[in-house]
């Protein structure tokens, strides 16, 4: 009996240790679950996408990350002016802006995903026209004292757009806690530094100035009887006269080569200096500053890292939708209501609070926005990424000249119903390339 008994022990602890090494080989497996499972598959890395990735800083023997960086951006823009017929519409000109814009940019790790991020976007030109739409629509709007008549074309405009200084945290990491999604939020405060933006001209009547004062009523650039102390020596500047607020956050779940996420962010604006559009703020009863939002829904394809070399290439697209809320804004038409030599649109209108002026700052409609982005990236070694973007937007038609009757602001020239106007087919294509160096 002593002999079976020995024997079937002996089975017994194999299995046991048997069982102990497969348990092994599956944590093992578990363990490493990232690294390649066939011969010339390339290893993943667990590091998420740079949509939702938060540098940092105090994190293992890394004491802290930072990336410096410049981006150079083509914004082309252009959309159909139409102004209301009775029921139906009819094109009036066509509006295009062009905009090259350079920004450096700068992130500083403070801690473990957490970071503090700066841009300076600068313009280096902006030039925008508005144009006939056909032959028998030279005059914006019809009749013996013309809106504008077109072609009406603004100074090329440059300069600092604004300085963005702002706050990332990321909430959760997959590359720390595979059982739970990437997850990150952002604030930031866009600074306007940068000199307001005037509606101007570049082709004044005689006797008149590029940039005239909303208060000069026959833009000559001198004050005269009747007319209040006027701003001389005006520039067509860019800035807005406020502070944006935007707030983001963004979630993901990689999955190995792939990573979909969701992002939404939020702005809205409020007065921090003079220019036209904080002047008619203060002055209107029916109208604030928009508030915008977009949703986005993307995925990033991840097809080859080098861990040793902690190098990628990585491809980005998403589809975006967006709204704006009602409100007072430097439209399409800005340069050519703001600057038009049309007696009844330089002509005050009275109010509580004294005279209001023209000064081409109109309220918008309420409207939708939707588009689509791709990109490209490559992280050619620990210390350096490159890239390529493009992306196209495409707003929604809607009223751009909406004041109501009882705000001091309302022309009936283009504010009333049967003579508004509104932006149709409107677009903003935009192509990037940016360079990174990452310590």
């Amino acid at each position: 009996m002593s002999d079976p008994l020995s024997r079937v022990a002996q089975l017994l602890r194999r299995a046991q240790m048997g069982l102990v090494v497969a348990a092994l080989l599956g944590s093992t497996r578990a363990a490493f679950a990232d690294e390649p499972i066939a011969r010339g598959e390339p290893a993943v890395m667990r590091e998420p996408s740079e949509v939702v990735d938060v540098i940092d800083a105090f994190d293992g023997d890394d004491p802290i990350d930072v990336v410096a960086g410049l981006r150079f951006e083509l914004d082309v823009e252009g959309a159909t002016l139409a102004r209301e017929a009775g029921d139906t519409t009819e094109a009036r000109a066509s509006w295009s802006r062009v905009t090259s814009r350079l920004v450096p940019m700068l992130s500083v790790g403070l801690y473990k995903d957490f970071a503090i991020t700066a841009e300076l976007p600068l313009v280096l030109s902006r030039s925008s026209s508005v144009d006939a739409a056909n032959a028998s629509s030279t005059a914006l709007v019809p009749g013996a004292d013309p809106v504008a008549t077109l072609p009406i074309s603004a100074p090329e405009r440059s300069g600092v757009e604004r300085l963005s200084l702002g706050l990332a945290k990321g909430i959760l990491n997959q590359a720390r806690d595979r059982d739970f999604p990437t997850w990150m939020v952002a604030a930031e405060a866009r600074i306007d530094v940068s000199a307001p933006r005037h509606a101007c001209t570049d082709a004044p009547a005689e006797g008149q100035v590029e940039c005239a004062d909303p208060a000069d009523r026959n833009r000559d650039g001198k004050r005269d009887a009747g007319e209040p102390a006027l701003e001389p020596d005006l520039e067509s500047g860019i800035g807005r006269g406020t502070l944006e607020i935007a707030i983001r956050t963004a979630i993901s779940r990689r999955v190995r080569f792939f990573e979909p996420y969701g992002m939404f962010e939020t702005t809205f604006e409020v007065p921090v200096g003079k220019s036209p559009l904080t002047d008619a703020l203060a002055a209107s009863t029916d109208a604030g500053l928009p508030v915008r939002g977009t949703l986005s829904l993307g995925m990033s394809f991840i097809p080859w890292e080098n861990r040793e070399r902690f190098a990628r290439i990585a491809f980005d697209t998403r589809l975006l939708g967006g709204f704006v809320t009602r409100g007072l804004e430097t439209t399409e038409l800005f340069d050519a209501l703001g600057s038009s030599p049309s007696a009844s649109l330089r002509a005050p209108n009275p109010s509580a609070d004294g005279d209001v002026y023209e000064s081409g700052v109109t309220v918008a409609a309420a409207h939708g926005v939707i588009g689509a982005s791709g990109a490209f990236s490559w992280r050619a070694s620990q210390i350096i990424r490159l890239g390529v973007a493009a992306s196209l937007r495409h707003r929604i038609a809607y009223r751009i000249t909406d004041a109501d009757p009882s705000d001091p602001s309302y022309r009936p020239e283009i504010d009333a119903v049967g003579s508004r106007f509104l932006v149709e087919g409107a677009y903003r294509f935009t192509v990037s390339a940016e360079g990174a160096v990452l310590f």
